[in-house]
């Protein structure tokens, strides 16, 4: 509301003035737009998500479990190594 009352007065507005208004304005549409469209999306279900934190600690768990079955196998087959 207060962005289209000072539009209406563009006449009364200096020069510098209007050019700050005119950007003010744009990045709040920007900015509206942005949020509606994520808005929308939560809505509906298709929030993109990213995985990546999840699949590194995925990772880091395979390689750990390798490891120890590499370790277990080694271990097995030394005949000095008693459990």
């Amino acid at each position: 509301m207060m962005v289209k009352r000072y539009s209406e007065r563009g006449g009364d507005l200096k020069f510098a003035q209007r050019f700050r208004l005119n950007n003010l304005s744009q990045t709040y549409a920007k900015y509206k737009d942005i949020f509606r469209k994520r808005t929308a999306q939560k809505e509906e279900g298709k929030v993109q998500r990213h995985f990546g934190a999840a699949a590194k600690e995925i990772e880091a768990g395979r390689k750990k479990k390798e490891a120890e079955e590499q370790a277990a196998a080694a271990a097995a087959e030394d005949p000095r190594h008693f459990a």
